[in-house]
Formats: C-alpha cells, sequence, structure tokens
C-alpha cells in the first residue's frame, strides 16, 4: 500500500483534517523525481492530452516518447500539490509502474542507438 488516509487528535481534544500518509517509497520517488530533474517546468495543469491519458485506465504507456513521460510524471508529483493523495493513488493504481517502466525501457532503446 502506498498510502493512507489518516487523522490527528490535537491536544485540545478536536481532530484535524484528514491527511494522506505517504509510505517512504513514495516519498523518496518524489524527491528523486525533482533531485533528478525529472520534473520540467510547463503548463501542466492546462495539458490536456496528458490529463486524457492519465483518465484513460487503458493507456499503454509504452507509446509515448520520453518527453511526453516525463511530463506526465511532472503532470502527476505537480498535481499531488494541489490534490494531496493524486501521486499515491497513481502508485495503488499501477500507472507509476507502467509510466516508470515505459520510460526506463526508453532510456535503454537511446542507449543502444
Amino acid at each position: 500500500m502506498a498510502g493512507l488516509w489518516a487523522q490527528k487528535r490535537m491536544p485540545d481534544g478536536n481532530l484535524s483534517v484528514p491527511f494522506w500518509l505517504e509510505n517512504e517509497i513514495v516519498s523518496k520517488f518524489f524527491n528523486t523525481a525533482y533531485l533528478l530533474g525529472i520534473v520540467s517546468a510547463f503548463d501542466w495543469a492546462a495539458w490536456q492530452e496528458g490529463i486524457d491519458i492519465l483518465n484513460d485506465p487503458e493507456a499503454d504507456f509504452n507509446r509515448y516518447n520520453l518527453e511526453t513521460l516525463c511530463k506526465l510524471l511532472t503532470f502527476v508529483v505537480r498535481c499531488d500539490k494541489f490534490c494531496e493523495g493524486y501521486l499515491i493513488n497513481c502508485f495503488e493504481t499501477g500507472k507509476m509502474a507502467l509510466m516508470i517502466e515505459a520510460m526506463q525501457a526508453k532510456v535503454y532503446a537511446y542507449q543502444l542507438v
């Protein structure tokens, strides 16, 4: 499981607003994506193609080039900043694994050329 929904009891007895607790692998991935420079600067929120790809349960990430895959990864990571739990959801649904595998295949293919 990539994360879980949590609440904390505050010292005054009130409950905090619910929030997602990320699994360590999700946090490491998030930090590594920024550290490696995979997260790029573009208007991700207005990128309709990315929205359509990520909303397609049958999306074949292998058919997209490395630039598009990096943009998709950027979309997921940036979206999580505004929609807490989106990155966790993409891990749990397998979309992140499919994206990363497709990226890895593209990188290996470029190295062979």
